[in-house]
């Protein structure tokens, strides 16, 4: 599977706050964080944005054809997930292909076409601005 992780510097009252969330209550926020995650996602394949909100260059393909990249199909797109397990929020795609047009290469029969990388997958600094109201809004709630 494809991935990205992303670590959270937290000062010690934060740190504090979390601690004293209910398992529930973190439960609920990474489910709220996935399900903001997988619209994040959507999003980047509908406007044609990668991760960092910069616009994915166009493939050959598509240029050729007068339509969007990697959805022509959504096969790609609609396996990407972002789910909660735990309190982690966990994000990627199962399907073989998703690396190579994420990390881009060269592939199809004997690797012959060259790929762009176009990922996807990731937190930008508007994400994670976003991710930190939300746990905020949790936490001020405990405090």
């Amino acid at each position: 599977m494809s991935g990205v992780q992303t670590t959270f510097a937290a000062g010690h009252e934060l740190r504090d706050a979390l601690l004293r969330l209910s398992d529930v209550q973190v439960n609920t926020a990474a489910r709220s964080i996935a399900n903001y995650m997988q619209g994040e996602l959507t999003g980047h394949f509908t406007n044609q944005t990668l991760w960092d909100d910069s616009p994915m260059p166009k493939s050959k393909t598509a240029q050729a054809a007068g339509r969007a990249t990697l959805i022509d199909m959504n096969v790609l797109n609609d396996h990407y997930i972002s789910v909660a397990e735990g309190d982690d929020v966990v994000m990627g795609n199962d399907m073989v292909y998703a690396a190579i047009h994420d990390q881009g290469g060269d592939a199809g029969r004997n690797h012959s076409v060259h790929i762009d990388p176009r990922p996807v997958l990731g937190v930008s600094p508007r994400n994670e601005a976003d991710i930190i109201d939300e746990l905020s809004a949790l936490v001020m709630g405990v405090i």
